[in-house]
């Protein structure tokens, strides 16, 4: 009787833990990788509720000259830096179900709005916009 009696006291705190691990699932945080294979990128929490991203991996890390360089980067500055670590998610805001900010795109050196959308634990989507007309989206896989 009394092996019974604290199974049933132990009995909510094991369902709490059981509906506490779908939340911890869904968040957004760990390593995700581009949908073609190409870069891994991780997401962070960063700031007060903001969702920073920097880029962490890539297939191909170096080029002819070395390693990959954030070459395209408006500010001549910044093109010598490795891309391994450049901030790519810059402090996105939790709107419902989305996040939403700016996103910086090493391709082509610009800096976009853009959103992080989880469509699963371990599947989301990355917005780019211009103008809010022209957008193109990247899905990513959790690592």
């Amino acid at each position: 009787m009394q092996c019974f009696q604290i199974r049933l006291r132990l009995f909510p705190a094991i369902l709490a833990l059981g509906l506490a691990l779908p939340a911890m699932a869904a968040e957004p945080f760990g390593v995700w990788i581009t949908s073609d294979g190409e870069s891994r990128m991780k997401i962070s929490a960063c700031g007060a509720d903001k969702l920073c991203g920097i880029l962490v991996g890539f297939s191909e890390p170096n080029d002819a000259s070395g390693p990959k360089r954030d070459a395209a980067n408006a500010d001549p500055a910044l093109r010598q830096r490795p891309l391994m670590g450049v901030p790519v998610l810059l402090g996105l805001t939790r709107k419902g179900e989305l996040w939403q900010g700016k996103m910086y795109n090493p391709e082509d050196g610009k800096t976009y709005d853009g959103s992080f959308s989880l469509k699963s634990p371990t599947t989301a989507e990355i917005r780019g916009c211009v103008a809010a007309i022209f957008c193109q989206s990247e899905k990513l896989v959790r690592q």
